[in-house]
């Protein structure tokens, strides 16, 4: 039945005047109007100007996803966010150009994100966890931050934890349960494909899947009945299943079949993952806790704190209820951490977290706790590891530090019996709690300062480059970002370490017909509580001792080749590194041509 424009309005009206919707518009709102704001600062990482040249370069060749300068290697990241990224450059590219096209996906992403924090932290326990715990991860400093760059972080969050809310929500038996099992297919597909965290998904599946259908699996191992005859027989011939793992197949076997002539596996990404987690790296390594000991920062320090109440809340309940079962839970527990620490130091996050989910009652946070455990735990494994990496979990454990804020309530609520300065004061501690880690990570000023220092040198070193040369003409730098302004879909000579004998370059200049030859000094732009201790990206060792030092300058890092090349000659330089290198320095760009004629 059609509704007239008054009914309309009324029924809008009637919406509007649930408190509920207008807190949770608010906060959709806020969470997008902060992330489209600092979305366009200047500066651009490694890792964006890649993604930038993906969304120039991939229209023209769109199921070969891969760069000139790259052949297929490429194809070895996963496709979601950069088929993102080319679409939001095809549609809007032409009306606000490419720079602004590709800026804009995260912020949605984030905002989105923000969006199904909500609808989890709801179904999980209520609308009350779900509003707070939206509100509080639209303010999270780091979620925040990859909500405005150019990587896939904001994305798979937003991703993952939809794909946690279709698993959760499928499994109990509501009105909808089944479109949500069919979703689990494409999102699950969509999630993997995003980025290799994704795949954690995989056990976190198969383990809440196992613990939901116990019953059935205890009814066919327990009992004399036949399978045909058991509950588990329902299980195996749901259509829903099938029906969502015939959605995942589709959206992933054309990726599996294109990634078979490129590194003859099925998903070259899951394999590159299993090679960095199974190197010891060649950069400074942080330890196996290294995720554990971030894991404060990440949240907050006020939000950390309530994530250990929900933990001391659970093991209380749980012995107060069953002495004998939380006695015996907590010698397994301490018996598996102690395990994997003396055994294998790197799954003792896994062990340590996963193992909270046998102390909660509630399913949804099982799931959440066995999501984060997982999630920590397999990227612990990992030689290198930044925070960032582990951002798909912080609104699982968001929304598990938000039950605290009820706990405290319902705590205050019994003993002081004026319910109004109960509701008061829950409000004033969830308000505090969405200032906290605002004032905690001084996250406005590190905006601040990042949208003043980043990277400033480079843009206008690859524009001149642009400006002053034919499209066809090759260049080298030492940063993926003077390519990406310099051109950004011509093949080019990759990023890398200045080789280190003058024969070696010489033969790399020739070899590859390099014209141009740009160098600088490479800086960090993450804002200070980003900082994961690893040095900078650099050069070649030595050459980065010298130039930290103060011994050399970028101009002069040609000075280690026994005399100064006469075949390349400065033609341009931008900004000034000041020493010691840190986010705030300018990175020096020294623009120099190369004569091939006497090389």
């Amino acid at each position: 039945m059609n509704l007239s424009i008054e009914e309309a309005g009324e029924k809008l009206k009637q919406k509007l005047d649930n408190k509920y919707a207008l807190l949770l518009l608010g906060i959709i709102g806020f969470s997008a109007a902060i992330r489209f704001k600092y979305a366009f600062f200047e500066g651009m990482w490694v890792d964006e100007s890649i993604h930038g040249r993906i969304a120039k370069e991939v229209p023209k060749h769109l199921l070969e996803y891969s760069l000139p300068d790259k052949g297929g290697a490429m194809t070895k990241r996963p496709p979601v966010y950069n088929y993102m990224l080319v679409l939001s450059n095809m549609v809007f590219g032409d009306l606000i150009g490419t720079d602004t096209a590709v800026r804009i996906v995260s912020p949605i992403m984030g905002t989105l994100g923000v969006i199904s924090t909500y609808l989890l932290g709801r179904e999980v326990k209520n609308r009350d966890v779900g509003l707070a715990a939206a509100a509080l991860t639209s303010v999270n400093g780091t979620y925040w931050f990859l909500s405005e760059r150019i990587l896939m972080g904001a994305t798979l969050t937003a991703l993952f934890t939809t794909t946690l809310l279709a698993f959760y929500y499928g499994l109990e038996d509501k009105k909808y349960s089944k479109y949500a099992i069919w979703a689990w297919g494409p999102l699950i597909a969509l999630t993997a494909l995003s980025k290799q965290p994704g795949y954690t998904l995989g056990p976190i599946i198969v383990f809440y899947f196992v613990y939901k259908k116990r019953r059935e699996i205890k009814d066919y191992f327990m009992t004399d009945k036949g399978f045909k005859q058991s509950d588990l027989y329902s299980v195996f011939t749901d259509k829903n299943y099938y029906i969502a793992l015939g959605l995942f197949l589709v959206a992933m076997l054309p990726w599996m079949v294109r990634n078979m002539g490129v590194c003859q596996f099925p998903l070259c990404s899951f394999k590159q993952a299993l090679n960095i987690a199974s190197s010891s790296g060649n950069i400074d390594v942080q330890g196996p806790l290294y995720f554990l000991f971030t894991l404060p920062g990440l949240l907050s320090l006020p939000l950390f704190g309530l994530l250990v109440i929900n933990v001391i809340g659970n093991v209380v309940d749980t012995f107060t209820s069953s002495p004998d079962q939380t006695v015996k839970k907590l010698i397994f527990t301490g018996m598996l951490a102690l395990g994997t620490f003396t055994l294998k130091t790197e799954l003792f996050p896994l062990a340590l977290i996963s193992s909270v989910a046998l102390f909660v009652r509630s399913d949804g946070e099982k799931l959440l706790w066995l999501s984060a455990g997982l999630g920590i735990g397999i990227m612990s494994v990992n030689a290198t590891k930044v925070p960032r990496y582990i951002v798909y979990v912080l609104p699982a454990l968001i929304i598990l530090s938000t039950v605290s804020i009820f706990r405290i309530s319902s705590f205050i609520c019994e003993r002081i019996p004026d319910t109004d300065l109960s509701k008061y004061a829950q409000v004033w501690m969830i308000m505090i709690l969405i200032v906290s880690p605002i004032l905690g990570l001084n996250y406005v000023s590190g905006q601040a300062q990042v949208s003043s220092h980043g990277f400033q040198a480079l843009e206008p070193a690859g524009e001149w480059v642009q400006e002053n040369t034919e499209d066809d003409v090759r260049i080298y730098s030492t940063s993926p970002q003077v390519r990406y302004w310099a051109h950004p879909t011509m093949p080019v000579a990759s990023a890398g370490r200045v080789p280190s004998n003058e024969t070696g370059f010489k033969n790399f200049l020739r070899d590859e017909n390099i014209s141009i030859v740009m160098i600088d000094v490479y800086e960090r732009t993450q804002p200070e509580w980003m900082n994961t201790g690893l040095p900078p990206y650099r050069l070649s060792s030595s050459i980065i001792r010298d130039i930290r030092s103060g011994r050399s300058t970028a101009e002069e890092v040609f000075n280690r080749f026994e005399d100064t090349p006469s075949y390349l000659s400065p033609v341009q330089r931008f900004g000034e590194t000041q020493l010691p290198l840190t986010r705030q320095s300018q990175p020096q760009v020294i623009i120099y041509r190369v004569n091939r004629s006497i090389i």
